[in-house]
């Protein structure tokens, strides 16, 4: 074998390791990350123990693109009881179908009953032109409540508030409340960071968001192309300026079912209220 045939064979058997990776086995792989909103410090710089108990601990569902219920989602399912959660947050595009909520019911009949379930619209549940009285019965049905600008208490002053998609529909903080609640955000489109105003932040603990898949296709961390409505952010915390926020790498593929360093990740996050340093747990 001369060296062009060589490097002609080579080739094509690392093409199709990344095809067998990225079509077969990257998106089926199941990544639980568990991270922490931990307790303010105590003025000594280091989290305080006193308080550390968790006060909601939050299963984020991000970007399941639902077109059937497969084994996977029965992973996820069965990781979302394992964890022990109080609160379950689906954060948009859970379908981008129209023809689809029959899947989203079988999918959200699978998730434990206990915890208490939220969940808010993506960019897809616009521009798939569901039905969105439809696809909020789907989700009352399951006894999920679909956040659309509106807040729901998880228990007395621990608030969550589900922002409108900010890439297709039209979000409103106005109705944040403003009593002393902490208020985690849902908002799909991590770029709605920037617009969050300041008087509305400093009532907002942190934000949740998805939208970008970690870019789906990612190479050494790097992530050449991400959808609109994700600004400067890929995946994981971002904090300084701003509300903290945390970038969900999402459950499901768009437009190609390929996912290349940006596996599919079911975030669980221990939120004590009154917390001001998230990381890994």
């Amino acid at each position: 074998m001369n060296r062009r045939r060589f490097l002609g064979v080579a080739g094509a058997v690392a093409a199709g390791a990344v095809a067998t990776e990225g079509v077969l086995l990257a998106p089926r792989r199941l990544d639980v990350t568990r991270h922490r909103l931990l307790p303010r410090s105590s003025g000594s710089g280091r989290p305080s123990t006193a308080t550390a108990r968790v006060g909601a601990r939050v299963a984020v569902l991000a970007d399941l693109h639902l077109r059937e219920v497969s084994s996977f989602h029965e992973r996820i399912a069965a990781a979302v009881a394992d964890a022990d959660v109080e609160l379950i947050v689906i954060v948009g595009d859970a379908i981008d179908r129209s023809d689809r909520l029959s899947a989203l019911s079988e999918f959200l009949d699978l998730l434990p009953a206990g915890p208490q379930r939220l969940a808010t619209l993506g960019n897809w549940e616009y521009w798939s032109g569901v039905d969105r009285g439809a696809l909020r019965r789907t989700y009352e049905a399951s006894g999920t409540r679909l956040l659309v600008n509106e807040a729901a208490a998880v228990r007395p002053g621990v608030v969550v508030f589900g922002a409108d998609d900010s890439l297709a529909g039209s979000p409103d903080l106005s109705a944040v409340p403003r009593d002393g609640s902490e208020v985690l955000l849902l908002a799909h489109c991590p770029d709605f960071r920037d617009r969050v105003p300041a008087g509305a932040g400093a009532r907002i603990r942190a934000m949740i968001a998805g939208h970008t898949h970690g870019g789906q296709v990612a190479i050494g961390g790097w992530a050449p192309l991400r959808p609109p409505g994700s600004g400067p952010y890929v995946s994981g915390w971002y904090r300084g300026d701003g509300t903290d926020l945390f970038v969900s790498r999402g459950l499901g593929t768009s437009v190609v079912p390929v996912r290349l360093g940006a596996t599919p990740e079911l975030a669980i996050i221990d939120w004590v209220p009154g917390s001001d340093d998230p990381g890994r747990g």
